[in-house]
């Protein structure tokens, strides 16, 4: 069990509701507010969003919130950032991952697919709890680098397939 929960598109969708910021800043903060102060009411989870920058890459600038004071200001001109709802990752052995597959889409008529024979896993070092107050900090349970940094802190795995170099589909 990888703990997904649905591919359904919906309150369960693997999309997540996504903000372009500070473009949607005033629309995000209502989000924001609206849903936590639901929950509270609710007597529910205060929901979680990640935001990254638009630019970024290997994790760094990407933080968790859950309330809309830790929404960023933005005074200056600044580089875009992405606010997305947090979704359930999915997770192996506690911890959370992802896959990075190479694929080629030749033809969409009739559909033709290659898959490249290396990709890449990313797994968090520490083991994922949901978000709450208390671990928001929490980098290694939430974020992954694929940057090298001690075994510790970070693992990248390269994966290799016995992939025929014949099309998928």
């Amino acid at each position: 069990d990888l703990g997904m929960q649905s591919y359904a598109v919906g309150e369960r969708s693997f999309s997540p509701r996504t903000w372009l910021l500070p473009h949607q800043r005033a629309e995000f903060e209502t989000h924001v507010r609206e849903r936590r102060l639901d929950a509270i009411a609710r007597k529910q989870s205060i929901p979680t969003y990640i935001v990254k920058p638009s630019g970024g890459s290997e994790g760094i600038g990407i933080f968790l919130l859950r309330h809309e004071r830790q929404i960023p200001s933005y005074n200056v001109a600044t580089a875009p950032q992405v606010a997305q709802e947090y979704i359930a990752p999915l997770l192996l052995g506690g911890k959370k991952f992802d896959f990075r597959l190479y694929v080629l889409i030749r033809s969409v008529d009739p559909l033709e697919v290659y898959l490249h024979r290396e990709g890449l896993a990313r797994f968090c070092t520490e083991d994922y709890e949901q978000p709450n107050d208390e671990n928001l900090n929490r980098c290694y349970a939430h974020v992954y680098r694929a940057r090298p940094q001690p075994p510790d802190l970070c693992m990248a795995v390269i994966l290799s397939s016995p992939l025929p170099s014949s099309p998928l589909l």
